[in-house]
């Protein structure tokens, strides 16, 4: 499984932008110098995806991108803290407006009509406080390893929600078809 880099425009935060992607999603339209745009790439590989499945009567589900939290490293953060070295875990918070605002060139690619039979999960909600912020720790732990990759217990909070999500999709495109 690799990421695709319109979700961080192309590297990854512990990158330098001279320092090559090797988790770049490519495919083989590259011709010459020229090189598509990572958005390309996108659509143009889950369109491919989504046209195999439907071929077959698969239903393809899709996860949206966790929101990204603004402190680097929850998990090390709870360890210092858990361990006396400092006397609380930092606790920087990005919003939903940030992870919107992120997530809008991608959110464009999944509005294209050809991308109609796939179907979306978005886990946001969950990982949001009642003032829209994300959350970096519950009950004293850390839900995020770094920026954007969930702990064990970060997904242990989502999957409730993941699989309410499916259950819910399907009953509803059940009961349309």
């Amino acid at each position: 499984m690799c990421r695709w880099s319109v979700y961080t425009d192309g590297r990854n935060s512990t990158e330098p932008p001279s320092h090559p992607d090797r988790y770049l999603l490519s495919d083989v339209q590259q011709s010459g110098s020229s090189r598509d745009s990572s958005d390309q790439v996108l659509f143009r590989s889950l369109d491919r995806l989504n046209q195999y499945c439907q071929e077959r009567d698969i239903v393809l589900w899709l996860v949206k991108q966790v929101p990204e939290t603004a402190e680097a490293f929850p998990a090390k953060e709870t360890f210092q803290w858990a361990i006396g070295r400092t006397s609380d875990p930092s606790d920087t918070r990005s919003t939903l407006a940030d992870h919107y605002r992120r997530q809008a060139r991608v959110e464009q690619i999944f509005q294209n009509p050809r991308l109609a039979g796939i179907r979306f999960i978005d886990l946001t909600p969950a990982l949001l406080n009642e003032q829209g912020e994300v959350r970096n720790y519950e009950a004293g732990r850390a839900l995020y390893r770094d920026s954007n990759h969930l702990t064990r217990w970060g997904w242990e909070i989502l999957r409730q929600d993941f699989f309410s999500a499916i259950r819910q999709r399907q009953q509803s495109y059940s009961q349309a078809h």
